[in-house]
């Protein structure tokens, strides 16, 4: 094994030099897949990290560097060079320890040189190469319907979501963070051929989905949630695989639908969210009602005094200003103040801070005087105004005098509600009846 990656590391130092001295020397990259093959399909290799990744992540970028056109950029060189060192490494702990350093220096620089030269989204295309000013009024032109172009073979969907299925296990079981972008690397060069793709709807819905990963992994998102792009790439292989028994609308539209999962980061199908209710216009103002004041007890008896009845104004009612925003609330804001009479702070008197606390003698000087001490035996009554509690019983004479006053406020009564004579004469004599009753003849 160690021979083997030696070997491998030679033969990528080799295309490293020769493309550093001819950027156009294309060819040299043919003898790197003839080299790598000497490992390929061994079943010891992904037990060996970072092996297996290195070599997939080499097969990759001779993919991407392939299908560059022009000269080949000295950062691709240099990309070489790098993924050499880091098998002359692993082969060297091969042999020493047999088994090759998870993460080590080398394959950081590795995994950052190749990330950084590949996965370039590029930057920001100025607005004024858009609309030119010395170029026409509109660059607005119609546009033309795509020609509907023969789908792609079944056969290769279903062969591309058997692809990606391994690759979102593979990628769900990276214990490191340079053998999870390494395997996300493979995954982008893989999609990269993808996206060219034109014709049929369903080649432009694949195009789409493969675009959204490159997206994803070039902007370092399928890094941050590789749970969530794992589980992206699963449903989007199973419905790859599902294409021998699927129309084309329908695989078309689920695609399209992965690839906005992927590029909106959001869950499929998105959750309900509840609306939040309409704000209530005008708001209700309730107007403070003032705390009841208790008084102290007198210390002699006195009068009750008459309940105190506080009038509370309401207030007016407050109407939106037009469009609502700051307007309302600068409405609403100066509707209180007219009413309430409040004066609005100065900016002197933010800065002053809070009054100075005055001191304890101060205090107790502007406090007001304490009332005098009454003794609690003040607040007895005299036994001249004791009222006996006979004197408050009907008994005899009383009993008489009462039943002729009441006999009088009712017949008052009844004459001023109309009632007619012959009620009135019955109830005397029923009053007249009980008073014979009350006094019988001796």
């Amino acid at each position: 094994m160690g021979r083997e990656a030696a070997s491998i590391a030679s033969t990528l130092d080799r295309v490293a030099r020769t493309l550093g001295m001819d950027p156009g020397a294309r060819d040299v990259l043919n003898g790197v897949a003839t080299a790598m093959s000497q490992l390929r399909g061994v079943a010891i290799l992904n037990d060996l990290p970072p092996l297996a990744e290195v070599l997939a992540a080499v097969d990759g970028a001779v993919k991407l560097v392939h299908a560059t056109k022009g000269p080949v950029a000295a950062d691709a060189a240099g990309v070489f060079d790098a993924a050499a060192k880091t098998l002359a490494r692993a082969a060297r702990e091969v042999v020493e320890s047999g088994r090759p350093a998870a993460s080590s220096d080398e394959s950081r620089a590795f995994t950052t040189a190749l990330l950084k030269t590949f996965m370039h989204l590029g930057d920001p295309v100025p607005v004024e190469l858009l609309a030119p000013a010395d170029g026409p009024a509109s660059v607005v032109t119609a546009g033309r319907a795509p020609a509907e172009g023969t789908p792609p073979p079944r056969v290769e969907l279903v062969s591309q979501g058997e692809f990606l299925a391994a690759a979102a296990t593979e990628l769900a079981r990276a214990t490191s963070e340079i053998q999870r972008d390494l395997r996300l690397f493979a995954i982008g060069a893989s999609l990269k051929s993808l996206i060219d793709g034109d014709g049929s709807s369903l080649a432009r819905a694949l195009a789409a989905f493969a675009e959204a990963g490159w997206w994803a992994i070039g902007t370092g998102a399928a890094a941050a949630e590789p749970e969530r792009f794992v589980e992206v790439l699963s449903d989007a292989a199973a419905t790859l695989r599902s294409a021998d028994r699927a129309d084309d609308p329908r695989l078309a539209q689920v695609l399209s639908a992965h690839a906005s999962r992927l590029l909106l980061r959001l869950p499929y199908p998105p959750p309900a969210v509840p609306l939040a209710p309409a704000p209530v216009w005008p708001p209700v103002v309730s107007a403070p009602v003032p705390a009841p004041v208790v008084a102290p007890a007198p210390p002699q008896p006195a009068a009750p005094r008459a309940p105190r009845h506080t009038a509370v104004r309401p207030l007016p009612a407050l109407v939106p200003a037009e469009g609502g925003g700051l307007a309302a609330s600068w409405s609403t804001l100066e509707a209180l103040v007219g009413e309430k009479g409040l004066a609005h702070g100065s900016l002197d008197e933010f800065l002053a801070g809070p009054a100075p606390r005055a001191s304890a003698p101060a205090r107790a000087a502007a406090a007001p005087a304490e009332r005098p001490v009454v003794p609690i035996e003040s607040l007895a009554p005299d036994e001249a105004g004791v009222v006996l509690i006979e004197s408050l019983l009907y008994d005899g004479d009383s009993i008489g005098q009462r039943l002729r006053e009441v006999q009088g406020e009712l017949d008052t009564a009844l004459a001023t509600a109309g009632t007619s004579a012959q009620v009135r004469s019955l109830l005397g004599e029923v009053f007249d009846l009980i008073g014979i009753g009350l006094h019988p003849a001796r």
